[in-house]
């Protein structure tokens, strides 16, 4: 089902010429609660990204606790250490990219309505 990114809600009044649309500000709070609110939609109808994001971190960090479980507690292991911090970080850090870069292009027509009706 595709949504027309120019349809306008019917009880939206149309704007006065004097009033500048680049003006018309609305509050960060608002846009972090419409924004939350469509993720926390995305996470209990597509279960599955969830899981699989789970699970990939779990074999990651399970893979990462396994290979720098004895290091020695020298420099060098510290370093190796701080090494299999970073990689758990990032990879915590690009599966949350992903899951965005996967969602985003359903979720244009719907991002490009909301713009158009001022709601961010």
């Amino acid at each position: 089902m595709r949504v027309d990114p120019t349809a306008k809600h019917p009880d939206c009044a149309p704007l006065d010429g004097d009033e500048d649309i680049a003006n018309i500000k609305v509050g960060f709070c608002f846009q972090w609660s419409l924004l939350a609110t469509r993720n926390f939609r995305n996470i209990v109808r597509l279960p599955q990204t969830s899981y699989v994001k789970f699970a990939t971190t779990t074999i990651t960090a399970l893979f990462a606790s396994f290979l720098f479980w004895n290091c020695p507690k020298t420099p060098e292991g510290i370093q190796n250490v701080q090494g299999a911090l970073f990689f758990m970080t990032m990879n915590c850090s690009f599966n949350a990219i992903q899951n965005v870069i996967l969602i985003f292009p359903e979720e244009r027509p719907v991002f490009l309505r909301e713009v158009n009706n001022n709601m961010y």
